[in-house]
């Protein structure tokens, strides 16, 4: 999981992300929040990309592009 910093003077809401990511909080209040971002495996035989939008109350928001690398080799126990 990656965790970023979000900063927003209003209340905030993820409106827009792909199915394969998964932001916590997915909203909040004003200030300063840890935001954690963490991707599902990619099982698609491809690289993926995909946006996070985070929009304010205000109807202003801000993208956030996510990579996701094709995984060539899984290992289990």
């Amino acid at each position: 999981m990656a965790t970023i910093q979000l900063t927003s003077r209003v209340a905030w809401s993820v409106n827009s992300k792909p199915d394969w990511v998964t932001v916590t909080p997915s909203s909040g209040g004003g200030g300063t929040q840890s935001v954690g971002i963490s991707v599902s495996e990619n099982l698609t035989k491809q690289d993926r990309s995909g946006e996070i939008r985070f929009y304010n109350e205000d109807g202003f928001y801000e993208s956030l592009t996510v990579m996701q690398d094709l995984s060539l080799i899984h290992i289990s126990e």
